[in-house]
């Protein structure tokens, strides 16, 4: 008796451990292994059914591949819609080049000098434009692989914000808007000089691009400095906008954010990215500041130049 009682307990452990494993074990394995297999063909929208009577921990693994696959699926349409904008933002500027150039050198004889003079601007615009977003794709593909280092020198940040106004008064030009630039103070220290014209730059840029025509981009820079704190060079930029962003300011900063169309009719979403990096590269802080009773949008940059001689 005591032996037909053992092996019939037996029995009973043998099936529950087959249950075990080939149902609550087996079962959800082979989903995950046709699931792995799925996403590798490039189906992201797949998704693995919930395992039902499977093991807690292969409950979890499986939500854990859900969210991993909505991830990738989100990242894929993400890179889709970002060279797809790629592509309309640089065949803007090249219709626009190529319809100056045309004009140039089709009837030079024919072009009166205030002809010649606006072609000659539309194409210097076009260029510029085309050069700041190829600067931006670069800067960013430097980003993601890590290359965040710049060369430090002793540079004045008044000379560095002089050379972007310059570079960008075209553009300003053609929308009627003037540049008002304050210096307060001495604005030498050790910063990168490349990468704070590309902070200058996408700044004064995006104050063009959404600011009202016929308005005032002010540009105030100075250098402050507390018992608690190191020096500091502050730059802040600011514009009277066309429409006030709605969302929140820090999302602003984030890669390929762009809020709406009515808000954002162009651009790739990497402007801001793209200074909020370079700025923590400096040690420094960026933030956006909306005031809806004035309608102005302003970005304020701190960069402690102890910090950035590190």
């Amino acid at each position: 008796r005591h032996v037909l009682f053992a092996v019939a307990f037996s029995i009973i452990i043998s099936l529950w451990i087959s249950d075990l494993f080939f149902r609550r074990l087996g079962a959800p394995l082979r989903m995950l292994k046709d699931a792995n297999m799925q996403i590798a063909r490039g189906n992201l929208g797949f998704r693995i059914a919930e395992p039902g009577a499977a093991v807690s921990e292969l409950a979890e693994l499986s939500g854990s591949f859900n969210r991993m696959a909505a991830k990738l699926q989100e990242l894929d349409r993400t890179k889709y819609e970002f060279f797809s904008e790629v592509s309309h933002q640089i065949k803007n500027p090249l219709a626009a080049l190529k319809e100056g150039l045309d004009l140039l050198s089709s009837a030079p004889r024919e072009l009166s000098g205030q002809s010649r003079e606006k072609a000659i601007a539309a194409c210097s615009i076009a260029s510029r434009r085309l050069e700041v977003m190829i600067q931006n794709l670069m800067q960013h593909a430097s980003i993601e692989r890590g290359f965040k280092d710049f060369k430090m020198e002793y540079a004045n940040l008044a000379d560095v914000i002089q050379s972007a106004m310059a570079q960008l008064r075209p553009l300003a030009d053609k929308r009627g808007i003037q540049f008002c630039f304050t210096p307060k103070g001495e604005l030498d220290g050790r910063i990168s000089s490349e990468g704070m014209t590309h902070v200058i730059e996408n700044l004064i840029m995006n104050a063009i691009r959404y600011g009202q025509e016929k308005t005032e981009v002010s540009i105030e820079a100075s250098r402050i400095a507390s018992e608690k704190k190191p020096p500091q060079l502050v730059l802040r930029v600011s514009n009277l906008a066309k429409v006030l962003p709605t969302c929140k300011p820090e999302r602003l900063f984030e890669r390929f954010y762009r809020a709406n169309t009515l808000e954002q009719p162009s651009g790739l979403g990497l402007g801001l990215y793209i200074v909020k990096s370079i700025v923590e590269a400096h040690r420094g802080t960026v933030f956006a500041f909306v005031n809806s009773e004035e309608k102005r949008f302003s970005v304020r940059v701190e960069i402690p130049i102890s910090e950035a001689a590190v």
